[in-house]
């Protein structure tokens, strides 16, 4: 699923919950030579791991007996009519300098008509647009136009469109299977939707639209059309981007509900300074439809990556039991099962606790994997710390015994202590930033991490005494 089709699916959900409506899931699957296999299955799986669960399930190839009538009920009503011009024909058209069809087919006689009938030659069927600007009468009412179809749009305002520029769309191909413009209009009729929320390039769409319910009889729903997405340069976001697809996220170890975050504040604003939404109920009583804007919204990665961030800590300190099984398995996947403290509940809630505000990305939880595991000095991180910081210390020895005295004499161990040890070595003459870096390195092997009293803290006494001797 693509991150646009996301985000139209979140805001009908999100205006659907909040005003007690019901939530449809249509597959529009009519145009078979464009279904690609396990898509379907695809925007169910994302739905589901984004928790927004459907009321009513609508598969449109399914339903073709109910468009083919609505079909004819055009063709008897004088507002469809058969084209039976070859691809070839309309080929020639489309090279020509009118993209519109030229409705030669409306003119064709009974007799022409039906000898083409009786050879059974191909045929689809078009909506006959109603007459534009060009065929407005002498007199027309004052205050009135004649010859445009208009819609108003929560988002874009008063939309109005000359009919002649409008083109005879076709509504039911020479398969029998209805196009999207035929199907999408009688499903949300026959479906009882009353708000359609979805991306703008449906924009010059909507007068067919509206022009068929009006043939229909039919009161049109209220339209609201989303802006673009474009990519950090400005570029409209497309399948080309990496990130264009759901699945990319889900593989990068964001959050669902970081996910879902993000992609509501894409083209909406709550009227507040407030950005993170951890609870997905506060997002929908938060939600309000006239605070989307017209400007494209950008898909900022780095934004994402902030409240993936807050999401996890959100997570932790929300339910730290609900959510150990996620950072085991992480580990295990890194490290193997064999480390007992893996299966040490308590000691994990403390790492846990220790390197929430650390992580970007679930993912990032697997470079700790020295709480849990003897530490690796020949990975690449180690290394590079020793040679750029490490080799540099001339009196290392005298630090780490140093360190080793005052932690060992720490005789309750929190990490209020253990600052204070680490304060006893700066009084005792000794560097204090190479003293923080010498314990990284023989504690973690790693450059960067947690607070180094809170590390040291959660790594244990036992542990970090026997890693400085």
């Amino acid at each position: 699923m693509h991150l646009g089709a996301l985000r139209t699916a979140l805001f009908n959900y999100l205006y659907a919950r909040k005003h007690g409506g019901y939530f449809a899931l249509r597959i529009e699957d009519t145009d078979q030579k464009r279904l690609v296999d396990g898509s379907i299955e695809q925007i169910l799986r994302t739905l589901n791991w984004t928790n927004m669960n459907h009321d009513d399930y609508k598969v449109q190839s399914e339903r073709s007996s109910l468009y083919l009538e609505h079909a004819n009920f055009l063709l008897e009503h004088n507002h469809a009519y058969k084209c039976y011009c070859t691809s070839e024909r309309l080929s020639f058209l489309r090279g020509g300098q009118s993209a519109k069809y030229d409705r030669r087919c409306l003119s064709l006689t009974p007799e022409e008509i039906q000898e083409l009938e009786d050879s059974k030659a191909s045929f689809t069927i078009r909506m006959k647009i109603p007459p534009g600007k060009s065929e407005a009468p002498k007199e027309v009412t004052p205050g009135k136009k004649f010859g445009f179809t208009k819609f108003e749009d929560v988002v874009f305002g008063k939309i109005e469109i000359d009919n002649d520029t409008i083109d005879d769309q076709i509504i039911v191909k020479s398969d029998g299977l209805p196009t999207y413009h035929l199907a999408n209009v009688v499903d949300d009729h026959d479906m009882n939707v009353t708000h359609v929320i979805r991306g703008m390039e449906w924009i010059p769409s909507t007068p067919k639209h509206v022009i068929l319910y009006n043939m229909f009889g039919w009161k049109p729903p209220q339209f609201s059309h989303l802006p673009l997405l474009t990519t950090i340069d400005n570029q409209k976001l497309s399948k080309r981007h990496g990130h264009a697809s759901v699945d990319w996220y889900r593989e990068q170890g964001f959050l669902p509900s970081a996910l879902i975050n993000f992609v509501a504040l894409l083209g909406w604003n709550p009227g507040t300074d407030k950005e993170v939404f951890l609870d997905f109920n506060e997002l929908v009583s938060s939600f309000d439809i006239d605070r989307v804007g017209r400007g494209n919204s950008v898909v900022d990665l780095k934004k994402l990556e902030w409240l993936n961030a807050q999401h996890i800590r959100g997570m932790i300190d929300a339910d730290i039991d609900g959510c150990m099984k996620t950072f085991r398995d992480l580990m295990c996947e890194k490290i193997g099962t064999e480390y007992d403290l893996l299966n040490n509940d308590e000691y994990l809630k403390k790492v846990l606790t220790t390197v929430k505000d650390r992580m970007k990305h679930l993912d990032d939880f697997k470079n700790f994997d020295y709480f849990f595991k003897p530490i690796n000095f020949d990975s690449d991180g180690a290394k590079l710390f020793y040679e750029n910081v490490i080799s540099k210390i001339s009196n290392k020895s005298e630090i780490l015994s140093s360190l080793s005295k005052e932690l060992t004499a720490c005789d309750v161990w929190t990490h209020e202590n253990i600052g204070a040890a680490i304060n006893q070595c700066k009084t005792n003459g000794l560097n204090y930033k190479q003293c923080i870096q010498i314990l990284r390195y023989y504690t973690s092997g790693s450059s960067v991490g947690a607070s180094i009293n809170h590390m040291l803290e959660a790594l244990g006494k036992k542990k970090v005494i026997e890693r400085l001797q």
